[in-house]
């Protein structure tokens, strides 16, 4: 879960199973991030529905997110990550409020709050949608990917780990794969270097990570696009450079 457009927690993916989400007048609501405060009543899905994905038919489902936002609050969904995808102050406030008067009904009705679970913030609030609507047990995509490849095996016979994210910032530090593979490789002693379009993380933040050392493609005052364009001649640099380094260090 992640990159998503949408910001309602996960209305739009429990709609498609079948449930109804139904106003103070018991009118069905479209499934969309500004009508999740005007949810009064949540109506399951019907067993005999047709022409929809039965919910039996989804057993056990796992979902994999590298986030550990909640749904709503400073760190939740709609302050986080609708910003990304257009949303300005006013609109962002309104989502947050959606999510918080959702959250509540969808305790009310379901007698359960996966609001404050990690990773319920996840893809505009997919991750609280599916434990919800779905049952879903939500794991750590990093770390679970990282497990199924054998990373561990890997990073200790490693001198050095080389990482990167398209622009590093706070919310690397939130449960992305470059905080999954710093922590696996400080229990081994070995260092993490990362090369990312852009480094906005201050000093103290990317010590906390445990990188040695970020490198970044962007130059001051140069636009996106530029940056891009020169990605792959950038990375050539970089990667050529800090081996030359510890060449020279090794020696």
């Amino acid at each position: 879960m992640g990159g998503s457009a949408t910001n309602e927690a996960g209305m739009g993916m429990a709609s498609a199973l079948g449930w109804r989400f139904l106003d103070e007048n018991g009118k069905t609501l479209p499934p969309i991030g500004e009508n999740m405060g005007r949810v009064a009543a949540i109506v399951p899905p019907n067993p005999d529905m047709s022409g929809q994905v039965p919910q039996s038919a989804i057993r056990n489902p796992k979902l994999l997110t590298d986030v550990t936002n909640p749904l709503f609050g400073p760190n939740g969904a709609a302050f986080v990550y609708a910003p990304q995808k257009g949303a300005d102050a006013a609109a962002v406030r309104l989502l947050d409020d959606g999510l918080r008067h959702f959250a509540a009904v969808v305790e009310r009705s379901l007698g359960h709050d996966f609001s404050q679970v990690p990773g319920a913030g996840a893809a505009g609030g997919l991750g609280f949608g599916a434990m919800a609507f779905l049952g879903a047990e939500v794991l750590n995509g990093a770390e679970t990917l990282m497990q199924l490849i054998g990373f561990e095996a890997f990073v200790k016979k490693a001198d050095l780990v080389i990482t990167g994210e398209g622009r590093l910032d706070g919310q690397t530090s939130q449960g992305k794969l470059i905080g999954a593979i710093c922590r696996k490789a400080k229990q081994h002693d070995v260092p993490v270097v990362a090369i990312c379009g852009e480094v906005s993380a201050s000093e103290a933040a990317l010590k906390a990570l445990g990188l040695t050392s970020a490198l970044q493609i962007k130059l001051a005052g140069e636009a996106v696009q530029a940056s891009i364009s020169r990605t792959e001649k950038a990375l050539e640099y970089l990667s050529h450079n800090l081996l030359n380094t510890m060449l020279l260090r090794h020696h």
